[in-house]
């Protein structure tokens, strides 16, 4: 090997960026992660030598640079994802702090790295460029995750590769961070590739086909070292999908990595199979009940600001206190699987009944397990001759919705550009609640006459990017007195509350003056993603509250009995379809009665864990305290497994499930 100094013009100017990167890199280092500063001096000197290397010799870069590009490609898509958060402040090692101080983590994602390298090298690339592009992917899936985090408190998943159209339409409304990805990723990386166009071979003289072989060899080897090394560390390791605990228990490659592994469901141990649901007959066409005109609103990221905040200078939601406390009402806390994002799994848990609790963890139903139609609200209540529709205020291309509201009954779908409004009727970049309502009050008066309607609305106002300012929107002080800078965010936030406040009052004023009957459903998808405003409700801290309120225009049924009272004061988005039916006097059809038999046994149950009736406590899902917790458990993942991934019964024309 010859190591040539050169002291031509270009390359001295090439070596003056390289010193001009390395001190950037350095100084940022002291203020970031100061141990990454060794990784720029090491590169600066790798970079000051041309390297010549002839014949044989040139079979080793087939080793260093793998070796080299490996290490360097796991260090940084580590870093970018772990250091400067809060767990990891102060640290002086990144290898302490992914997976215990384990090295596992490492060893088991190596040869997924350096594949990259021999899968290159199948093509006929250069050494030096496969080993330049060798780190390209994971870094870019390492950047992907460290703006997914920022924007809503959880990390990448491979789930969220089907709402990319989703997360383009709401990207605009957020603030980049440029500083850490550039100085801290893509100026490593540059200074990566740097190094590895200093090297020069000669051309090798062995046969192309000879080559090809070699590496399509070495490629499948290392291919299959990493799915065996992988697959024994997905056994006895678990997949974390809240928060930064991906980054910090399995690092993010690996994290990701086992995310797309539970992908493929696992049939539940005990399954009976298809034939155990086989007798169903079809929903009856009459309850022969009066029914009530239904309304469902999930309102974006609403929650009571009233529980975080004790020095409020005044209520931003005074009319949701005042109708919690109307006889026609019942109201309480209700238990969401997601926070700061993936509103279609609150939508699909209420719609269907089905909990994301035993659902892969990450996954989004809506983009990618509902291919046909399945059991739900509006496909029972458009059986009974309801007239079914589903508003959104925002983009018809977020979540794959155009194709799985049919699915669930809907006969009308209504996205932005069917809403009646103009940009006076926005709050910051999203159409403000009271725009929403008046276009869910228009719907109401144009249904056909004499059919019932239920009217499924998803709100837009409240939604995330509370960092920004705005000339069409005021945010008045609600919360002062608040540290690390979050007191502009807070207040957005709670100013928004208090607009959605002021738009409920008016539909319910509107409801109030009908001489037809409505039952109406509010609810929060999930918490907004603010510091400040997270709160511990369920096993390890995962299970997030939101309020909700049931309402009617009418003398409410009886539908709460005394033993039932508790279930309604803390429930969970899967159960809401019982009460629903129940306050508009729509019999209750046997799908819903069964997941009703759940859940007096499992009162509210998410993503996270559940709460168990018998030991008055949250629990994880893998863990009953009783047989009776064990059995409900089981009979909610059977029935789930069957309608989802089975292809079994059709649940849309059950009246009878087996006896529980």
């Amino acid at each position: 090997m010859k190591l040539t100094l050169t002291k031509t013009r270009g390359n001295i100017i090439f070596l003056i960026l390289m010193l001009a990167a390395t001190i950037f890199g350095t100084v940022a280092a002291t203020s970031f992660f100061v141990p990454c500063a060794i990784w720029f001096i090491i590169l600066f000197i790798l970079c000051l030598p041309s390297y010549e290397i002839k014949g044989g010799a040139a079979l080793s870069l087939d080793l260093i640079l793998p070796l080299f590009g490996g290490v360097f490609t796991i260090y940084f898509a580590h870093l970018i994802n772990i250091a400067g958060h809060d767990f990891f402040e102060g640290e002086d090692s990144l290898l302490r702090y992914i997976g215990h101080g384990s090295t596992e983590p490492y060893v088991t994602l190596f040869p997924m790295v350096i594949f990259f390298y021999f899968f290159f090298r199948i093509f006929a690339i250069p050494r030096k460029f496969s080993a330049a592009l060798m780190p390209l992917i994971p870094l870019l899936f390492a950047l992907v995750d460290y703006y997914v985090y920022s924007f809503r408190g959880q990390e990448f998943m491979a789930a969220d590769i089907t709402g990319t159209g989703t997360a383009m339409n709401v990207a605009s409304n957020y603030e980049f961070d440029l500083y850490k990805p550039f100085a801290f990723l893509i100026l490593p990386y540059i200074m990566y590739i740097c190094v590895c166009l200093r090297i020069k071979t000669d051309k090798s003289t062995s046969p192309w086909y000879l080559k090809t072989a070699a590496n399509l060899a070495l490629s499948a080897m290392i291919a299959t070292a990493f799915v065996g090394s992988f697959e024994n560390y997905y056994t006895r390791h678990q997949i974390f999908s809240w928060g930064d605990e991906g980054s910090r228990f399995n690092g993010f490659l690996l994290n990701f990595t086992m995310s797309v592994r539970i992908l493929i469901p696992e049939e539940p141990e005990g399954y009976l199979g298809a034939s155990y649901y086989d007798d169903y007959i079809c929903y009856e066409e009459d309850s022969g009940l009066d029914d009530a005109n239904i309304i469902v609103i999930m309102n974006e990221s609403y929650c009571d600001p009233d529980f975080f905040f004790d020095n409020m200078t005044s209520d931003p939601d005074p009319f949701w206190d005042e109708l919690t406390e109307d006889p026609n009402c019942i109201s309480g806390i209700a238990l969401s699987s997601v926070y700061g994002g993936r509103t279609p799994n609150s939508e699909f848990e209420m719609l269907t009944g089905i909990t994301t609790g035993y659902l892969p963890a990450a996954s989004i139903p809506y983009s990618m397990y509902v291919d046909g139609d399945m059991p739900s609200v509006p496909n029972y209540l458009r059986n009974l001759g309801y007239y079914t529709t589903a508003m959104h205020p925002y983009l018809s291309s977020g979540w794959n919705r155009t194709s799985v509201y049919p699915r669930l009954g809907f006969e009308k779908m209504m996205f932005l550009d069917d809403f009646d409004y103009d940009d006076s009727d926005k709050l910051r970049d999203y159409l403000s609640d009271m725009c929403a309502y008046k276009n869910l009050i228009a719907q109401l008066e144009e249904a056909p006459e004499g059919q019932k309607t239920f009217t499924f609305l998803v709100t837009m106002q409240n939604h995330g990017g509370y960092t920004t300012e705005y000339d069409n929107f005021d945010v008045k002080t609600y919360v002062d007195d608040i540290d690390d800078g979050w007191e502009f965010p807070v207040n957005n936030y709670v100013s928004l509350v208090a607009e959605s406040d002021k738009a409920l009052e008016m539909l319910v004023d509107y409801l109030r003056d009908q001489d037809e009957d409505y039952v109406l459903l509010v609810f929060g998808d999930h918490q907004p993603a603010i510091d400040h405003m997270g709160t511990n409700m369920g096993p390890g801290g995962d299970a997030w509250w939101v309020p909700y309120l049931i309402w009617t225009n009418y003398d409410m049924p009886d539908l709460i009995r005394d033993e039932d009272r508790d279930l309604r004061e803390m429930t969970s988005f899967n159960y809401f379809a019982i009460d629903l039916l129940r306050a508009a006097n729509v019999k209750v059809p046997a799908y819903f009665e069964y997941i009703n038999d759940i859940r007096r046994v499992l009162p509210a149950i998410n993503a996270a864990g559940y709460f168990s009736a018998a030991a008055g406590r949250f629990m994880p899902l893998e863990t009953s305290v009783t047989d009776g917790d064990h059995d409900a458990l089981m009979d909610y993942r059977y029935l789930q497994y069957n309608i989802i991934f089975d292809d079994g019964v059709n649940a849309l024309t059950s009246e009878m499930l087996p006896e529980r």
